[in-house]
């Protein structure tokens, strides 16, 4: 068979651009070999309508919504909540040990704290008066104390 142009299924040749004459007609006929999709040629369309109605797309947004607040909301209450068990368990130690004549101790969460954002143990005195006992840290962690009086010296970590 050598010598005869190749042919398609249809029974058409392909097209080859470097064949084309000035005088042959470029039509969709010819085009079809060179389509990105042939799966899709000649298809249309039978409904223009949306897939999806807009009452139905609504209740997906919203049963989405509310799957994805059901998966991330206890967390964060946990989260909150381990953290508020921590602060306020570690600023009872340390009330317990640093100012043992402090009348309350309280932990809270304050966003513009003298050491940024994180929690903070103050201690009330009798008189009435509230000082700030230590910072606690953005997560609040178990009470460290020095071992030895090298450890308490400034820049060292405790």
């Amino acid at each position: 068979m050598v010598g005869r142009p190749h042919r398609d299924r249809s029974g058409r040749q392909p097209l080859d651009a470097g064949r084309l004459d000035a005088d042959d007609e470029f039509t969709a006929d010819k085009f079809t070999a060179m389509s990105e999709n042939p799966e899709l040629d000649g298809y249309e369309p039978h409904n223009q309508k949306p897939l999806r109605s807009p009452h139905l797309k609504r209740i997906m947004q919203v049963v989405v919504t509310a799957g994805l607040v059901s998966l991330v909301l206890p967390g964060i209450i946990v989260t909150a909540g381990t953290a508020t068990a921590t602060a306020t368990n570690s600023c009872a130690v340390y009330s317990s040990v640093y100012a043992q004549q402090a009348a309350t101790n309280d932990a809270r969460f304050e966003f513009l704290g003298p050491e940024g954002p994180g929690w903070y143990c103050y201690v009330t005195a009798f008189s009435g008066e509230e000082y700030l006992l230590r910072p606690l840290g953005l997560i609040p962690g178990v009470p460290v104390f020095p071992q030895t009086p090298e450890q308490n010296a400034p820049g060292q970590p405790t």
